[in-house]
């Protein structure tokens, strides 16, 4: 659903003549519950319509969908403009406060399949408000560019431009009707709640009303999330990266996704890969979810021992809200720990419960009160009250050898990054390598404090252990940016080849992270595997070119230039990679500073032109073509370049093909210049195939040896959009 939607009544309408009648035109402003919209209708009448989802009952048919898009292409005029043969409409100001605009002025049904409606051109938003005030009237005197939006005329004489279903805000209502234009009622399209539908119950999580402005978390895994996505706006792999953590929604594409911002990146997201997240604030009782594997996955990135789990579906109070994306610290009678908004629900009113816990030397599963020792210790520990837990520790050392189903108190001290406490548990015989159970030893949960995890690698742990995702400290290092741990990690014996369930090494996590400085030091090992791949096929050059890192790029052909034309599985080469994700400094790196051979062929027999060419990028069209790629070069299917850019998007489709063309755009002439150079040529001589250029311009442009249509020569832009159509209508759409 898109706010701002034009409609009228559907084959389900039930409300009489709320809408003002048969023919006449409404906007949807904004939904309401599960399977409702509002709409209001151009006379000021506002309606609760059905959106088809429930029992597929149709309140309304889509008219114009013109006044949502976000593109010129999708803006085209799909109705006829009638606004300016329609003489003295008059309107009224809808309220006193100005919210959104409606210009249509519709008449009663003519038969039963036609209705007399209005459809509108939109533009650019100017003015906000009226100057003429509630009830006042004024006449429309142009209609502007998306449908959405229409300048009026007060009887005071002052003019401004209101919104007519410009985000879903109505303005205006219609003073007197007026005829609009024809449509069969019955082709207008069902309007249907496609955008916040509340999810089946087996699908992966509930979306309930997320709007603009809504805090959103991705809740779905990888695999999950990439299926979807690539079945909607497009699957990026840096999506992955966000799972479990907060984003805020910022707008919806034309097909419902919602434009989701996380700190500096913005993501198209389907809505089924996102659960709203709620406002919580200090001194709120939540309830923690209760499933086990959606609570491990939203936890992505954030400490998960095993007294988190004892305390899943239970009721904590929120003790501290953490900055940044950091979470909410949640107390309960027995414990204390971090945890993703996205696992939390308000649960107001309701009492905090009692959470069980257990430890032992061997796990021995005796039953622990309150006010044991181990319990208090790691409260002061996730208190981050330094000098209780040292009194604790120095009353009773045994603790530092105590476990809490896996998990320590120094897996505790770690995460938190408290040094003096580590240092007293490593004193009083604390494993360094123990491992918890996710498969994190002490080390790996230091990393956010250097002293810690340098303390750790001094005292000996083992640096090659990996936890069950395959990572190791390494990996965590590199994600971070850590340099000075990764030096002291290679000193230990670390070793940067080792591979994440991913078949990610830690070069590959510097460089999805853009860690340069941690890239760096991977690359300067003498025994890195230049050419390791991960399951999707990167090498580390090719990862680095597909995520933009010029900087990387030119890390890795310092170290190594004969990589720079190795190929994928598919053929590409990093040149085919860059060019297809239009990332042009890593391809001035590759041909100026690697030498890499434009013109080299993947599996399916394209060129890196092809691609650049196939996605519309302009600049490494241009680049590709200076440095010498061939524009003749045919690919598995026969074919060029040309032909790819002839079916690009429109926009960039003259810029593609004059740089193919070997054309640059030209800045309009001054041909008064001209009558003193070249007297006996006057300057107002017009010719009428360029109706734009003088004579003595004319007579200076260039011919145009046209490709791959044979040797044509064609004097005038004119000619090669003749051409361009010739072949549209031969080869790609042939009769």
């Amino acid at each position: 659903m898109e706010a701002g939607v034009r409609v009228v009544r559907g084959p389900d309408w039930n409300l009489g003549d709320e809408d003002g009648g048969e023919g006449h035109v409404g906007t949807v402003t904004g939904q309401v519950g599960d399977d409702s919209v509002k709409v209001v209708w151009d006379g000021g009448q506002v309606s609760t319509c059905r959106g088809g989802l429930k029992k597929g009952t149709h309140d309304l048919r889509v008219l114009d969908n013109g006044t949502v898009v976000e593109t010129w292409l999708q803006a085209l005029d799909i109705f006829i403009p009638f606004v300016k043969n329609v003489k003295n409409q008059e309107y009224k100001a809808y309220d006193g406060n100005v919210q959104s605009v409606i210009i249509l002025i519709s008449a009663h049904c003519a038969t039963s399949k036609t209705a007399t409606t209005a459809a509108i051109t939109s533009g650019e938003l100017k003015h906000l408000t009226h100057p003429s005030g509630k009830g006042n009237t004024g006449q429309v005197m142009e209609v502007l560019t998306t449908r959405s939006l229409i300048q009026v005329e007060w009887e005071n004489g002052s003019r401004n431009v209101y919104r007519l279903g410009y985000k879903g805000k109505v303005d205006l209502q219609y003073e007197e009707e007026a005829p609009g234009m024809e449509c069969y009622l019955q082709h207008l399209p069902f309007f249907k709640l496609t955008k916040y539908c509340r999810l089946k119950e087996d699908e992966e999580c509930e979306v309930d009303n997320i709007a603009e402005g809504d805090t959103v978390c991705i809740c779905v895994g990888r695999e999950k999330l990439e299926q979807l996505q690539k079945s909607r706006s497009g699957w990026v792999v840096g999506m992955s990266e966000y799972i479990g953590k907060t984003g805020k929604v910022k707008g919806f594409a034309p097909n419902g996704d919602a434009i989701v911002v996380f700190g500096s990146k913005k993501y198209r997201l389907f809505p089924r890969v996102l659960k709203k997240v709620s406002k919580i604030s200090v001194g709120d009782r939540v309830r923690i979810l209760h499933d086990f594997e959606k609570f491990h996955l939203l936890q992505n990135g954030r400490h998960c021992n095993p007294v988190m789990h004892n305390t899943l579906g239970k009721v904590g109070e929120v003790t501290k809200v953490l900055e940044g994306d950091e979470g909410l610290v949640i107390t309960f009678k027995e414990c204390q720990g971090v945890y993703n908004p996205a696992c939390c629900t308000l649960a107001p009113g309701e009492q905090i419960d009692s959470i069980t816990i257990s430890h032992g030397d061997n796990n021995s599963g005796i039953s622990l009160g309150c006010g044991s020792s181990l319990h208090v210790l790691l409260m002061a520990i996730t208190n981050h009250d330094e000098k209780f837990a040292l009194e604790i520790l120095k009353k009773d050392p045994k603790l530092a050898t105590a476990r809490i189903q896996g998990e320590t108190p120094l897996h505790f001290a770690a995460s938190c990054g408290l040094l003096s406490i580590a240092q007293a548990l490593v004193a009083a015989g604390a494993n360094i390598n123990e491992q918890n159970s996710d498969g994190n030893i002490p080390l790996y949960l230091s990393m956010s404090n250097a002293e810690v995890a340098e303390f750790l690698i001094k005292q000996g742990c083992d640096v090659t252990i990996a936890n069950k995702t395959g990572q190791t400290a390494s990996h965590l290092a590199a994600t971070k940016g850590c340099v000075p741990i990764l030096n002291l990690l290679l000193s230990k014996g670390a070793d940067f080849n080792s591979q994440d369930s991913n078949g990610d090494t830690p070069l590959h996590s510097a460089i999805f992270n853009s860690q340069i400085s941690a890239a760096e030091v991977i690359i300067s090992w003498p025994q890195l595997d230049i050419h390791r791949k991960n399951k999707e096929g990167f090498a580390p050059l090719h990862y680095a070119a597909f995520k933009g890192q010029s900087a990387i790029v030119e890390l890795l052909l310092k170290r190594d230039k004969t990589i720079v034309d190795t190929q994928r599985d598919d053929g590409c080469t990093a040149l085919h990679v860059s060019a297809a994700e239009d990332h042009h400094e890593v391809m001035k790196v590759l041909t100026e500073g690697g030498g890499a051979k434009v013109d080299r062929k993947n599996s399916k027999s394209q060129t890196s032109l092809h691609l650049a060419c196939q996605k519309c990028n302009l600049d490494c069209v241009r680049l590709l073509i200076k440095k010498g790629a061939g524009t003749n070069s045919k690919d598995d299917k026969g074919n060029t370049p040309l032909h790819l850019a002839v079916l690009a998007a429109p926009k960039e489709n003259e810029l593609m093909l004059m740089a193919l063309i070997g054309q640059s755009p030209k800045k309009k002439e001054d041909h008064s210049k001209h009558e003193s150079k070249f007297p006996e040529v006057p300057s107002c001589t017009k010719a009428s195939s360029a109706p734009d250029k003088c004579a003595r311009c004319l007579g200076n442009e260039p011919e145009i040896l046209f490709v791959p249509w044979g040797h044509v020569v064609i004097e005038w832009f004119a000619g090669l959009v003749a051409t361009i159509c010739t072949y549209v209508s031969n080869v790609v759409f042939p009769s």
